[in-house]
């Protein structure tokens, strides 16, 4: 099998709906494929509808609030954002730290964290189509998700607080010997 990942609230903002309709083209090109979405909302049964309508009932899971979400993301092979609108996005770099491979939509502070083609994969918000061409590539090519599961892993590095704390201290010091 090969599990794409979603963890958010089910709102407007995080567009379960565009997830999907991408998720049914992926299955329908690759069928062992499964699902996981983590979380809950306003928009939770109507995400249940549409996954009984579009027939992927056994394939889509839904997990509900989780306190285990380390162990969840290390059983994913993929991580998936579809927000419409995100502020950073945390929950890539949980993803990417712990070497997952990210397909995102191209929304707010995500292309920061997500370097497209390098750690995954950047999509228009509401290209479903897209999205699911994305996924596609990495379950396909298992050498792009090697190169994107190092590179995560790499990159989520660089928004480690330990990280920031050391930078800060670094230009601190260098303002105040530079007087």
């Amino acid at each position: 099998q090969f599990i794409v990942l979603h963890i958010g609230r089910f709102t407007e903002q995080k567009n379960h709906k565009m997830l999907i309709e991408s998720f049914k083209i992926v299955n329908d090109n690759y069928p062992q494929s499964v699902l996981l979405l983590v979380g809950d909302g306003e928009l939770l049964a109507e995400a249940k509808q549409m996954v009984n309508t579009l027939e992927l009932s056994s394939k889509v899971y839904f997990l509900g609030l989780r306190t285990d979400i380390p162990e969840i993301i290390n059983m994913a092979d993929v991580f998936v954002l579809t927000s419409k609108w995100e502020g950073f996005g945390l929950v890539n770099i949980e993803a990417m730290a712990a070497g997952k491979p990210i397909v995102a939509t191209e929304v707010g502070g995500v292309p920061e964290l997500v370097d497209d083609g390098k750690t995954g994969f950047l999509v228009k918000s509401g290209h479903t189509d897209g999205l699911a061409e994305k996924i596609l590539n990495i379950i396909q090519n298992s050498e792009l998700q090697k190169t994107f599961s190092k590179n995560a892993s790499i990159r989520a590095k660089m928004f480690d607080i330990r990280q920031t704390v050391i930078e800060y201290q670094n230009l601190y010091l260098k303002k105040n010997l530079g007087r």
